[in-house]
């Protein structure tokens, strides 16, 4: 005879809080959940290997300060590191103040051929005082499908193709 269990007696998920700070090495894809929350603290330094990206479906808080910046690099000079991917609604809210994202370029995930080292697709996001410079590979710096931005107070720096590229999307730049 089988057994059945209750659905009352399955775990719930737990949304969790990721905070990262401080000197950041990152050798593989980080992933972020649906209901789950990144945090970068001001003044960290992530260092992402080549072709490493972060796949967020959940929201990303990433507030640096004009004094104290977020800056993402790659870890191995010449090495453009993967993506910072922003997909689906529960990433609306996410936020990339105050950081510099050099050297990065696309991703493909899911199906899914990300073209810009930052890409959000169904998610709603603020971009502040943000530097994006040194792209390679992949066609934008930023890139958006079906969503609504607003990119402020930011600069676009030697980039391979597009600096922003807004596909069947809205916003504020």
């Amino acid at each position: 005879a089988s057994q059945s269990l209750h659905p009352w007696l399955i775990p719930a998920y737990k949304n969790t809080t990721i905070t990262l700070e401080g000197e950041v090495t990152l050798t593989e894809d980080l992933h972020v959940n649906k209901g789950d929350t990144l945090i970068i603290k001001p003044n960290t330094i992530i260092y992402l290997g080549t072709g490493v990206s972060i796949i967020s479906y959940g929201k990303i808080i990433a507030n640096g300060t004009a004094t104290m910046p977020i800056t993402f690099i790659p870890l191995i000079n010449n090495n453009p590191w993967g993506a910072i991917v922003l997909q689906g609604e529960g990433a609306d809210g996410s936020i990339l103040r105050h950081c510099i994202l050099d050297g990065g370029s696309g991703t493909r995930y899911d199906l899914v051929t990300y073209t810009g080292m930052v890409s959000t697709y169904n998610a709603k996001m603020i971009i502040d005082w943000c530097i994006f410079r040194n792209n390679e590979i992949a066609d934008d710096a930023f890139n958006a499908k079906y969503t609504r931005v607003e990119i402020t107070n930011s600069e676009f720096n030697t980039i391979f193709s597009d600096a922003i590229d807004l596909d069947i999307s809205e916003g504020i730049i």
